[in-house]
């Protein structure tokens, strides 16, 4: 129903002022419901969740189960990420693209800092004189294939090479091929655990931490698939 109001000019625009903000009060209370998160020390903060609950959650082909430490002093993280993704092609695969997006802020010639740098986006100068590192990378420690039914300590080591599809940028390692020694059957399910180090930029685009603060993004391994 189209909305519509007579009146004066100031009348009218008071009332579309009013009925803006009434829409966008209302469209914050319905983001905003309260959800269950952990806190300090493994306190939990409770709330109604409901509406989050799996049946209401979209069908993926992959999950991720991590365990992760921050050393804020370091701006380090150090974690192991269980990987499992469900082949839905035609064929088998033998090799799966991994996203490391931490290594885009590794340094001024990676291909996303380049096109920030150009865009203004990031001021390189006040960057490098506010922050004696202001970097941050990540890097894989260990990762091997495990069978689909087995979580032992057991597995095959995989191949992995940074791949630069989209610019051919030697110098940017934001994206890597894994090598699989088992090739994945169609509708089979790829089991990848992964031991991994990363080092936090100063806050950039989204992610970083400096002092007692973080906004901790981007920042495990994640499949490209």
């Amino acid at each position: 129903m189209p909305f519509s109001c007579a009146g004066s000019g100031a009348r009218r625009r008071r009332l579309a002022r009013s009925v803006v903000t009434g829409l966008l009060v209302g469209f914050w209370l319905v983001l905003a419901r309260p959800v269950a998160v952990q806190g300090e020390e493994g306190a939990r903060a409770t709330g109604d969740s409901s509406a989050l609950g799996p049946a209401e959650l979209p069908a993926t082909t992959q999950s991720y189960r991590i365990e992760a430490q921050l050393a804020p002093a370091a701006r380090e993280l150090r974690g192991r990420l269980l990987l499992r993704w469900r082949n839905p092609a035609d064929h088998a695969i033998a090799a799966v693209p991994l996203h490391l997006y931490l290594n885009a802020f590794s340094h001024e010639q990676t291909t996303w800092m380049g096109g920030a740098i150009q865009g203004r986006w990031v001021d390189l100068d006040k960057l490098s004189r506010l922050h004696e590192q202001p970097w941050g990378w990540i890097e894989i420690e260990r990762i091997v294939q495990r069978p689909a039914d087995d979580e032992g300590d057991d597995g095959a080591p995989c191949s992995l090479r940074f791949i630069q599809p989209d610019d051919g940028n030697p110098l940017d390692r934001s994206l890597a091929e894994v090598g699989l020694p088992e090739p994945v059957a169609v509708a089979g399910e790829l089991v990848l655990d992964i031991s991994f180090v990363a080092h936090l930029p100063v806050p950039i685009a989204r992610t970083g931490g400096v002092d007692d603060y973080f906004h901790v993004g981007h920042w495990f391994p994640k499949i490209g698939v």
